[in-house]
């Protein structure tokens, strides 16, 4: 019988299914040859030589034929002006499994103390519809602004998968590359692909600091098939893929000095994203509900006026960092994951200085021309909301004495000055902790 003829590719499909390898020592080649009544497509002479002595290499053109098959819908046929790339000789290339692999997932878990607000419906829309929609979330740091929206997929069951970009960024950490694998250079395809081919939400943090190399995503962010170079083949996007992109700047840089490193991004693209959302920090009525929404969640403590206490502290101390802050009396502001960090510490070490204790190990980070400024500011904002407190529970105890006189049968003269539970002129918190003294101490 007469040996057949056969092309490199499908002599590497041969080899990959026998052996598992591209690198085959004379002996696997005849032997193969004869299982199959092939003949060997290619010379056994030193410029296929293996990287050990005596193996040679299968001189593979990076067609799909030795690798597994690929799902339809993951994969489309090379563009005419690509295939000059996909015949460039890849010598001993494995290509890992292309599919999507049903065993993992990345669809983040729901976290109890997360609290929506601000631009949450509208990115939870936009993760529902599962269209492709690219997005720009831009504001100062510590806000939330990957928490929210790692959440809004947890609530969608959507799958997430973030990439920390970084100015060393480039091609190979996001599309994918060569990677040595028992022996083997392998193609390892990048996070970027892995959530083109699962149809996840593709998260680039930190996207201000890249360098040009970034660009590489152009046709991504466009929801175009990419073609793998190093691979030799395209992959494009399932359905539910979309790209959100977070940042502390819009793409134009820093000149604070607060964003060390963040980059000018290519205006087109930064076009690319139809959708940017500002992110500032929360208001008072907010923080206060993600901040007892952390409290909660680090456990707690015991005393529940202690508690609300720390919170009511913390926010009024950030807001009041924030204003000095804006109008340029200090160079540095406060952050909501501060002050959720400052809570974690206080339940850490506990006692009766432990939030003061918090405060200062938060804000020995910073210089002393901002640490000061901050204690300084800490200070007062305790000494005012002890004067509140203090008066407020005078006040319920003289409207205690004033039902219990009336009880009687007395007279009562109030006092004009005197503020009620229903003073217009009295902070709600501090008319909830008259109610609360009242409640206790069985007014009514």
């Amino acid at each position: 019988m007469t040996a057949k003829r056969t092309t490199v590719d499908e002599y590497a499909s041969l080899a990959m299914a026998k052996y598992g390898r591209l690198e085959l020592t004379r002996a696997e080649i005849f032997a193969l040859n004869a299982e199959n009544d092939i003949l060997t497509p290619f010379r056994l002479r030193a410029e296929n030589q293996g990287s050990k002595r005596g193996y040679f290499k299968v001189p593979y053109a990076g067609s799909v034929a030795a690798r597994p098959p690929v799902a339809a819908a993951a994969a489309v046929s090379p563009a005419p002006e690509a295939e000059a790339d996909a015949a460039a000789p890849l010598q001993n290339v494995v290509a890992l499994p292309t599919e999507k692999d049903e065993t993992r997932t990345y669809i983040p878990a729901v976290d109890p103390s997360f609290i929506a607000w601000g631009n949450a419906g509208t990115i939870d829309r936009i993760v529902r519809s599962k269209k492709f929609y690219p997005m720009f979330i831009t504001g100062l740091s510590g806000n939330g602004k990957t928490f929210g929206v790692e959440q809004a997929c947890a609530k969608a069951n959507r799958e997430f998968i973030r990439v920390n970009i970084t100015v060393e960024t480039d091609e190979d950490d996001l599309i994918g590359g060569m990677r040595l694998i028992n022996g083997d250079t392998v193609f390892q395809e990048g996070p970027v692909v892995e959530a083109m081919r699962r149809g996840a939400v593709l998260l680039l943090d930190e996207i201000d600091l890249a360098s040009p190399k970034i660009m590489i995503l152009q046709p991504v962010l466009e929801g175009k098939p990419i073609f793998l170079k190093k691979a030799g083949r395209y992959v494009a996007p399932a359905p539910g893929f979309t790209v959100i992109a977070t940042a502390n700047t819009k793409g134009k840089g820093s000149s604070s000095g607060h964003f060390v490193g963040t980059q000018v991004l290519n205006e087109a693209f930064l076009d690319r994203f139809p959708v940017m959302l500002y992110q500032p920090y929360a208001d008072a009525a907010v923080e206060t509900k993600i901040l007892n929404a952390a409290l909660t969640a680090f456990g707690g403590l015991k005393d529940e006026e202690a508690s609300d206490y720390a919170v009511k502290v913390l926010v009024r101390w950030a807001n009041k960092i924030r204003a000095a802050f804006d109008n340029g009396t200090v160079a540095d502001t406060m952050t909501t994951r501060r002050l959720v960090n400052i809570l974690n510490g206080m339940v850490i070490l506990g006692g009766k200085s432990a939030l003061t204790k918090s405060v200062e190990l938060s804000v020995e980070r910073f210089d002393d021309d901002t640490k000061k400024p901050f204690l300084d500011f800490f200070k007062s904002v305790v000494v005012a909301t002890d004067e509140e407190i203090k008066q407020a529970k005078e006040a319920a105890e003289r409207l205690k004495a004033q039902q219990e006189a009336l009880a009687r049968g007395d007279t009562v003269t109030a006092a004009p000055s005197q503020p009620t539970s229903g003073s217009s002129s009295l902070d709600p918190a501090l008319a909830s902790i008259i109610e609360k003294l009242k409640k206790d101490t069985g007014t009514p």
